[in-house]
Parts: structure tokens; C-alpha cells; sequence
């Protein structure tokens, strides 16, 4: 599947502020109007911003694709306007000890893992990410630095052979009830 990356500026909607443990809160609205990946950037608090170096994020993003989602990918990459030193935008990762939640209408949605990259990964089953939905990510993120960087938020929707799939066993299970 081939898809052009766009970037689109987005502004923070509700940033700032902190949570219980004193880490930042990142929280920001993301829609999907096409299959194209939607890059939003760290509203950055100054270069530097919590002293633990945490960021806990909440992102409500809709699909207005057209097409049932069948998972998404979410990135942490540089900002094209830093520069980092040696091993800095390496040390801005997901923290893996706390559990990542996606939810529609406060229900749990899907399932994640890490891929070898360390970036997270969404998949979704048949139904649970429909066009006009919003479906609400957290996740926490450990920046040691608090340097400017961006997360990409890859849309995917089955692809052409898996819904043929899908559909011959729609098929073959309406010809066993009759």
C-alpha cells in the first residue's frame, strides 16, 4: 500500500498543565481525512519542561477515511526544526511499563504491541474503528531532554485481499444457514 506522507501543523488544543505525578500532559484531537499519516508536533512547554521528563499524552483521533480501520501505527520522530545531540532524540521513547489504552465510547478497542522499532502498534478488529468514530489513545512518553519532537499517526485499512476474504466467508456462512 503506498502512501504519500503529508505533513499537517497542528495546534494544541488543550496542552500544558500536569497531572498527579508532576509529568506533562499532552492532549490533542487528530482526524484522519484520508490514508495519509498525520504528524503533529510536541507543543514543547520551552525546550525543557517537567522535571521527570515524562509526558503522559491523550489523543482523540477520528477516522473520517471512509473505510473501517484496521490499524495504526504511532511514531515518535524528530521535529524538523531541532537539532539534537548525540543520543538525544533516541533517549525520547513510549514508556513500556505503563499500559497504553484505546478506547471508543469508553470501551477498550483493539489490542497493541511494540514493534522491533520500538513504535507503537494499534491493530483493530473488524468493526471496532468505523468511519466517524473517535477513538481515544493514551500513552506515556519518557523525554528526558523535553526536546521538540512529532508523532505520526499512520491510518491502515485492510487490504483488498483481506476483505475479498472476509467477504467469500460472509458468503459461505450464509449458504450454511439456509
Amino acid at each position: 500500500m503506498s502512501q504519500a506522507k503529508m505533513l499537517i501543523a497542528a495546534a494544541a488544543l488543550a496542552a500544558g498543565g500536569s497531572i498527579a505525578h508532576g509529568a506533562t500532559s499532552w492532549n490533542e484531537s487528530v482526524q484522519f481525512n484520508d490514508l495519509s499519516p498525520v504528524r503533529v508536533a510536541f507543543p514543547g512547554f520551552g525546550d525543557r519542561g517537567a522535571d521527570d521528563g515524562v509526558v503522559d499524552n491523550t489523543f482523540d483521533v477520528t477516522n473520517f477515511v471512509g473505510l473501517d480501520l484496521a490499524s495504526m501505527n504511532i511514531k515518535i520522530n524528530p521535529h524538523p526544526d531541532e537539532t539534537y545531540g548525540p543520543g538525544e532524540f533516541e533517549s525520547i521513547v513510549f514508556d513500556m511499563t505503563v499500559i497504553p489504552t484505546a478506547q471508543e465510547s469508553g470501551s477498550d478497542v483493539g489490542s497493541y504491541t511494540f514493534d522491533d522499532d520500538k513504535n507503537l502498534f494499534w491493530e483493530f478488529a473488524p468493526g471496532e474503528y468505523e468511519t466517524g468514530e473517535v477513538v481515544r489513545f493514551t500513552f506515556t512518553i519518557l523525554t528526558p531532554h523535553m526536546k521538540l519532537f512529532e508523532m505520526e499517526f499512520e491510518p491502515n485499512v485492510p487490504t483488498p485481499g483481506t476483505l475479498a476474504i472476509a467477504g467469500l466467508a460472509g458468503v459461505a456462512g450464509l449458504r450454511r444457514r439456509r
